[in-house]
């Protein structure tokens, strides 16, 4: 299935044709024409180069699933997508190829091994069934020969290229075609494709809904349809028949339609249909109950399937199916929040601005104190109720406050994880209504990992944990601590999402400390608590600078993937002031303010 679609293509073209391979056809200089109009790279060349170009190039369709090139693979030559869409994979030192673009219709692949003479950087492999065109070196070349300014064009596309890896912006692959598997009869599938399709018509895009009334047709028939549509639709059925695998192979994204309510052992038989989730895009919808409670819980689902992408859209709820439209199309918004102790009320501040500016928060992620108040905003709590749980937690009873010996950490952390089981209970993170993550770090194995599924609270005690501060929580053996220890604005994890712009509340800037005396380390504990209004640095001070300062260092880099920062200036609140709530979230609230009302908030708003 995965084999190299290219190594049995040129064995059977030097034994002769074989049933079921294509043939190379001949292309009128008017089809080459059509089909190069879009191409930056071709668009401009003139008929007599046409001419000579149509002997030159192969054509071929490509199954999905098969690759067509492999990284470390010499160039062999350009492609030019006809139909289709391939899946550019990137192996690194550890686990399985990472699917980081895609490419559709009308664009290219190749041409930075083709220049560079470098071995191919990525694997390409067809995620659905795929048409290509193939220049080899050899004629590629030639061409250049007679339009040299081919090789400039090659250039500008690869500096496009580069600016968009590297811009403000976070790069989006938007899939045209997706496949819609219910996996029972009473699945309300046909009424959440066409809702979908209603919300994508808001949003601007011309999309449609095919059934198995469709079965049967060509796959000409299938590609005007695509060419002609924005995003299409394909509603497969439940039985595993030939309509649902060819929904399937048409498909560029994958969505498994699951009722909230049903247990896994219900599942139709469908393995064979997920098993390509490594280079095929698999996600879950589950649809829940219309009522207004919490989501049924959904782990056993992830467990059974062996996977985590998913979504939970209530039913006849016009905003989920919203949010499911802009997360496939590129326009969902995702909300960072940094760690930043009690400065961290400013988000609450920030938040309520953000929603009075009528900006969706689609996806949520948030380091420490960040990754608390983000998941609140994950449970759908209203302004009103995020200030007073926000409050009645840190500032009604200090936190910290269970000294104990210091053997691990200066405060037990028996009190933060009652206050926290205490708001979030048992709730799991992939039950929460909005995507969402946490950064904790876990000492152990000596990395930073985002948290995605388990016990809410267990990961946000963790996440809270400043190394001496509080101890850590242990996880399977792990020592999990504040994930601010190295990545305090986790912009980075919502980055390679690739779902649409982000907006970043740092607020852990602007925490000078005042300046100490030569003789400061001999100081005694009365001293430093009567000239604390100085900025001079008690041990707890020491600790949460020392445990967040390579987080502040790496966050300082994350910025320019923003479509939106806000940086609230603090410089009088200290880490641990709980008792500056009020301060901290009018600050926040102001910042927020200005900024958006100074910004473009067309790609936030989907104006």
């Amino acid at each position: 299935m995965t084999s190299r679609f290219l190594d049995l293509f040129r064995k059977v073209s030097s034994e002769g044709s074989t049933p079921g391979m294509p043939s190379v056809p001949s292309v009128a200089v008017d089809e080459l024409r059509a089909q190069f109009s879009g191409l930056p790279l071709l668009k401009d060349l003139d008929d007599e180069t046409l001419k000579w170009l149509e002997p030159e190039l192969e054509w071929f369709s490509i199954p999905g699933g098969w690759q067509l090139f492999c990284q470390g693979d010499e160039s062999d030559g350009l492609y030019i997508v006809k139909s289709g869409c391939l899946g550019v994979m990137v192996k690194g030192d550890e686990g399985p190829p990472v699917l980081v673009t895609q490419i559709h219709a009308g664009q290219t692949v190749g041409e930075m091994s083709l220049i560079s003479g470098l071995p191919r950087s990525a694997t390409v492999m067809a995620i659905r069934d795929t048409e290509v065109f193939r220049l080899n070196t050899d004629s590629f070349l030639k061409m250049v020969e007679l339009h040299p300014r081919l090789l400039a064009d090659i250039n500008k596309i690869l500096v496009r290229r580069l600016q968009r890896m590297t811009s403000l912006q976070t790069p989006v692959d938007i899939s045209r075609t997706f496949a819609l598997i219910p996996t029972a009869k009473d699945v309300a599938c046909s009424d959440f494709a066409r809702r979908l399709r209603d919300a994508l018509a808001k949003l601007g895009f011309k999309a449609c809904v095919l059934d198995s009334a469709s079965a049967g047709k060509s796959t000409e028939w299938f590609n005007n349809v695509e060419h002609d549509h924005d995003i299409v639709l394909y509603e497969a059925n439940t039985e595993v028949d030939s309509w649902t695998r060819l929904c399937k192979r048409q498909a560029d994204r994958i969505f498994l339609v699951i009722d909230a309510n049903a247990p896994p052992s219900s599942l139709p038989p469908i393995n064979d249909l997920v098993e390509d989730k490594q280079y095929q895009p698999i996600e879950i919808i589950f649809l829940q109950p219309p009522d207004g409670g919490g989501t049924r819980p959904v782990g056993r689902w992830l467990d059974w399937l062996n996977m985590d992408v998913h979504w939970h859209v209530r039913r006849d709820n016009h905003d989920d199916i919203a949010r499911i439209a802009r997360l496939m199309t590129g326009r969902a918004v995702s909300l960072v929040l940094s760690g930043g102790g009690a400065r961290a009320f400013a988000h609450l501040g920030a938040i309520k601005a953000i929603r009075e500016f009528g900006i969706p928060i689609d996806l949520v992620g948030g380091t420490s104190m960040g990754a608390i108040i983000g998941a609140g905003v994950a449970l759908e709590w209203s302004d009103f109720e995020l200030e007073s749980r926000m409050r009645r937690c840190f500032v009604d009873t200090n936190p910290l406050s269970d000294f104990t010996f210091p053997a691990i950490a200066i405060f037990k952390g028996q009190k933060v994880s009652r206050l926290l089981q205490r708001q979030f209970d048992e709730i799991q993170i992939e039950d929460l209504w909005r995507s969402y993550f946490c950064v904790t770090v876990n000492l152990t194995k000596g990395r930073a990992q985002a948290n995605r599924r388990g016990t809410l609270w267990r990961h946000l005690r963790a996440s809270v944990a400043i190394p001496g501060l509080l101890p850590p929580m242990v996880d399977r053996g792990d020592m999990m601590a504040d994930g601010g220890v190295i990545n305090n604005f986790p912009v980075d994890v919502a980055y390679v999402e690739r779902r649409g712009p982000i907006i970043g509340v740092d607020v852990a800037n602007y925490r000078p400390f005042g300046k100490v005396p030569p003789d400061y380390d001999r100081k005694s504990l009365f001293w430093i608590w009567r000239n604390r209004h100085k900025k001079i640095p008690g041990i707890v001070s020491l600790l949460l600078r020392a445990g967040t300062i390579s987080g502040d260092m790496k966050a300082r880099d994350s910025k320019r993937h923003l479509a939106l920062f806000l940086d609230p200036a603090m410089p009088d609140l200290e880490l641990y002031d709980w008792q500056s709530f009020d301060q901290a979230m009018q600050i926040g609230y102001e910042n927020a303010v200005a900024a958006l009302e100074r910004a473009d908030l067309s790609a936030l708003t989907g104006g």
